[in-house]
């Protein structure tokens, strides 16, 4: 039970890491605030459902695989990692992966700045507006 809840913590760190990195890009007009942050989240609602979904369906695999990788070569240099370490690792990985994977597919990207462009205030002196960050 507690490698489940490490796994999904792993997942929610990094969705938590992804949201205020964008939220603060000049590439897009979203405030960097508490509002700012629920509406990326809205925004990318669907990108979200679909990386917690893969993710839950390739929860045991992935894990497997992210525990006998990284374990065998922690325990050769004298280290010792906790299953529910290697699972939260896990899950911060999976979530990393799928959403490089999801950028491939342009019904899961998320264009903020065109959706919401950025300030006349965050352009640059010869008038041009940041290139639009995808997905982030």
């Amino acid at each position: 039970m507690v490698d489940l809840f490490m796994y999904w913590l792993g997942w929610l760190v990094f969705v938590m890491l992804q949201a205020p990195n964008s939220v603060r890009s000049t590439s897009n007009g979203l405030t960097a605030d508490f509002r700012g942050v629920g509406l990326w989240i809205l925004l990318n609602s669907k990108n979200l459902l679909a990386r917690a979904f893969l993710c839950l369906c390739l929860q045991v695999p992935i894990q497997l695989y992210v525990i006998g990788k990284i374990e065998s070569p922690l325990l050769a240099a004298g280290l010792k990692a906790t299953t529910w370490g290697l699972a939260g690792m896990a899950g911060l990985l999976s979530c990393t992966v799928i959403y490089q994977i999801l950028g491939f597919f342009p019904a899961f990207r998320v264009e903020l700045g065109q959706i919401i462009p950025p300030s006349p205030a965050t352009t640059s002196a010869t008038g041009d507006t940041p290139k639009a960050a995808t997905g982030n």
